[in-house]
């Protein structure tokens, strides 16, 4: 994919196929994981499922209930999660995930990113070349990871 992206839905099931490079979200239930966050990103939602799979320059993703939409957007992009509603309006090589119970915002993630949590609030601000944010229930851990000599080495 590469200006705009393809979505593909299936019962509760949307793939999107074709972000840039490697990075991967992972939500279920009240589990997040972003694992390895480079150029671009992989976005795995189960239950509901929904996969962003290689969104290249610019997509735009609406899921409400059992409607999606795709519509091409510019080098960014908003992802804003309600219940069963997801929005990605504006990914740029920056992106901020705000996480508020039901609620996912994607704002704008940098090259580096920052996990913030409180309660049930989650705010990465900056993702490096590879970045990990893992949430369990209520419980967020922040993990950059970097590769030294094609080994990752993990700091808390």
């Amino acid at each position: 994919m590469e200006v705009t992206s393809l979505l593909t839905k299936t019962n509760d099931k949307c793939l999107i196929a074709s972000i840039e490079a490697t990075s991967l979200l992972t939500k279920t239930n009240d589990k997040c994981i972003i694992a390895s966050i480079e150029a671009t990103s992989l976005l795995t939602k189960t239950n509901d499922k929904c996969r962003i799979a290689s969104i290249e320059a610019t997509s735009l993703l609406t899921k409400t209930n059992d409607k999606c939409r795709i519509t091409s957007i510019e080098a960014t992009s908003l992802l804003t999660k309600t219940n069963d509603k997801c929005r990605i309006t504006s990914i740029e090589a920056t992106s901020l995930l705000t996480k508020t119970n039901d609620k996912c915002r994607i704002t704008s993630i940098e090259v580096t990113s920052l996990l913030t949590k409180t309660n049930d609030k989650c705010l990465i601000t900056s993702i490096e070349a590879t970045s990990l944010l893992t949430k369990t229930n209520d419980k967020c851990i922040s993990a950059l990871r970097l590769m030294i000599n094609g080994s990752y080495v993990t700091a808390y």
